[in-house]
């Protein structure tokens, strides 16, 4: 189900229904990492998800109307949201305000969902966004095709670049790639940008995985990028960096509890 939020800059959302989220990796995915298993199930309330990540002109509108300055520009980094720019093979000359904004931290992302009334999905959330009701590991299934989403394949030696048919070489506009999509329609969510969630990283229930140190205070990131390929195109994946980090390969959506 779709709905056109009337607040701000119009973000179509989709309605994911009340259910139990899989969150984690099966011990059948051997590209899993310790952190990301065991696979179990969250009760998750309906609610509301947006469909593509935030664009450029969507975070230009919050800026114009508030004077926010994101972390990157108090830092007086070189390119920030603003004016980064990476040739693509869709023919952008400059950075597209369809583009997924970037260059944004996790504190820039919940200052733009506060000034929407909204907010960042929890990583069960956005985890149930991205499989419905299934256990996939990615979107659309459980077997990698980089046909499906914007990625850049890197091979195990020496990391050398492998150029596939769906490398763009840089965020293109959001949505563009009808493939990449879950089984409820939410597009994005293999590739492109990945996305900051709601909640600090920290082991699953049972799980070998121990966070230890300044980890404990980084927040978490979901999906796939421009940058990367099939590893972090995983569903399960989970990035994390501290509340101020801010690179081209991070974004966001916000999402919504159904009864508001």
């Amino acid at each position: 189900m779709l709905r056109v939020c009337k607040k701000g800059a119009a973000a179509p959302e989709i309605l994911v229904p009340a259910g139990t989220a899989w969150v984690g990796a099966a011990d059948t995915d051997k590209l899993a990492a310790k952190d990301e298993k065991p696979i179990h199930q969250v009760k998750v309330p309906a609610f509301y998800i947006d469909t593509t990540e935030v664009t450029i002109d969507d975070f230009a509108a919050f800026v114009k109307d508030t004077g926010y300055r994101t972390t990157a520009e108090k830092r007086k980094v070189k390119e920030t949201w603003k004016t980064y720019y990476r040739p693509n093979d869709v023919g952008d000359k400059k950075a597209n305000g369809k583009w997924p904004v970037i260059l944004v931290s996790h504190k820039d992302a919940e200052a733009y969902a506060d000034w929407k009334g909204k907010r960042l999905p929890t990583e069960a959330k956005w985890e149930r966004a991205a499989r419905g009701d299934t256990r996939n590991v990615y979107p659309w299934g459980d077997k990698w095709d980089d046909s499906k989403c914007n990625n850049h394949e890197i091979s195990g030696e020496g990391n050398e670049f492998i150029t596939n048919d769906f490398d763009y070489g840089s965020p293109i506009p959001v949505g563009s790639i009808a493939a990449d999509a879950s089984p409820l329609g939410v597009r994005d969510m293999a590739g492109n940008v990945a996305e900051w969630v709601a909640n600090q990283m920290e082991a699953y229930e049972d799980s070998e995985y121990v966070v230890r140190g300044a980890e404990r205070r980084f927040y978490v990131f979901k999906g796939g990028t421009w940058g990367g390929g099939k590893d972090e195109a995983r569903i399960s994946f989970r990035g994390r960096g501290p509340s101020g980090q801010a690179d081209v390969y991070v974004g966001f959506r916000l999402a919504r509890d159904a009864k508001e």
